[in-house]
């Protein structure tokens, strides 16, 4: 481990409106550490490059976004299980030893989904799955661990979700075990496994600030089944269309806010070695939104 001083980074393309830094930061003070966590934008053939640079620079580690989770993993000289599992790595940890890395996401969404829709609610859930990404990757897992009855997952591209199911239960024996399946997104086929769902992930960048706008599905004027719960992993905007128009028929909505502090709090904790300010570390993601201007809100 290094010692009090140090240096981590974000590295993604694009990261220029971030608001890890500013929750990072706020954290590392909170715990006296005199470290500078900061945003790199880095482009595709630099990559590799950038990571080893860093750590030949001394850095403790770096957290990684868009669209490098994969390539990250593949750097890894000790990938963690839920990083395998996953097939992602959004931390990276630089010690003696070499790029250790690991999957917080998993921990994160498992954290701000119980603290929004309390404790063990994911056990026996039916979940839908909108999207095939590393997010819908994280959120399958997630799922598992939890002890959901059943997933299915949604994509545009059938084939993508196939492959994404195949994949991970190879990888994993959580998600081997699980009943899990693939289906194509469409507005009909949303509907239909709306009917035979507790839970819905959407896990897609449709609806992001600075994306494409608009939602990935729409929502059925047929009532929607008691007690849905939906959970957005979009955090920009606060609350995206999808999850206004869920709230408008009747679910209980959570955007990834949540999601972000508590997997950049995991991140932390493996970075330093003690309990990260959750609590704090979100306060500061939650003001550094409100201070950005409107547009980005758009």
């Amino acid at each position: 481990m290094f010692g009090v001083q140090g240096r981590v980074a974000l590295l993604g393309h694009p990261v220029a409106h971030s608001v890890s830094p500013a929750m990072q930061n706020t954290a590392m003070a909170a715990l006296h550490l005199a470290w500078r966590y900061e945003a790199l934008d880095v482009e595709a053939p630099a990559f590799e490059h950038e990571v080893r640079r860093l750590m030949a620079c001394g850095y403790v580690g770096a957290n990684v976004t868009l669209p490098y989770k994969q390539a990250a993993l593949r750097l890894a000289d000790a990938p963690d299980e839920c990083a395998l599992a996953v097939g992602a790595a959004n931390t990276l940890a630089f010690r003696e030893g070499g790029i250790f890395a690991y999957n917080t996401d998993v921990a994160g969404l498992r954290i701000a989904w119980d603290d929004a829709f309390g404790d063990g609610s994911l056990a026996g859930a039916r979940v839908c799955i909108l999207g095939a990404g590393g997010g819908a990757r994280a959120a399958v897992l997630t799922a598992a661990l939890a002890g959901a009855a059943r997933v299915v997952v949604l994509a545009r591209l059938p084939e993508r979700a196939a492959a994404l199911v195949s994949g991970m239960k190879a990888r994993s024996h959580s998600i081997a075990a699980l009943d899990v399946r693939a289906d194509t997104l469409t507005d009909k086929r949303f509907a239909w496994h709306l009917e035979r769902s507790d839970a819905v992930i959407q896990a897609t960048s449709v609806g992001m600030a600075g994306g494409a706008p608009g939602t990935p599905a729409t929502w059925p004027e047929a009532p929607l089944p008691r007690g849905l719960r939906v959970f957005d992993l979009i955090y920009r905007p606060r609350p995206t269309r999808f999850l206004q128009e869920a709230a408008a028929c009747g679910a209980a909505t959570c955007d990834g806010l949540g999601m972000l502090a508590a997997q950049g709090a995991a991140s932390l904790e493996l970075w330093c070695g003690k309990p990260a300010p959750r609590a704090l570390m979100r306060r500061a993601a939650e003001q550094a939104l409100e201070a950005e201007p409107k547009t980005l809100e758009a």
